[in-house]
């Protein structure tokens, strides 16, 4: 089952540090949507490309949030 994906109403930017495979980096997300496991949004790191972050891999469960 998949878990239920919240629309966030404004964009909030996120930042927080994650770890993926062998790179440990900290991420500037534009957040548009959120779930139990992920967060999705635009990378404004990374040519604010469309990616999914998995929350189990953020650095202590920290995110920090603004809003946009």
């Amino acid at each position: 089952m998949k878990p239920e994906v919240k629309k966030l109403e404004t964009n909030k930017i996120m930042e927080f540090v994650y770890c993926s495979q062998a790179n440990i980096k900290w991420r500037k997300v534009s957040a548009i949507e959120e779930n139990s496991k992920y967060i999705g949004g635009f990378d404004l790191d990374d040519g604010d490309h469309y990616k999914l972050f998995k929350k189990k891999n953020i650095l202590g469960g920290k995110i920090f949030i603004t809003q946009n």
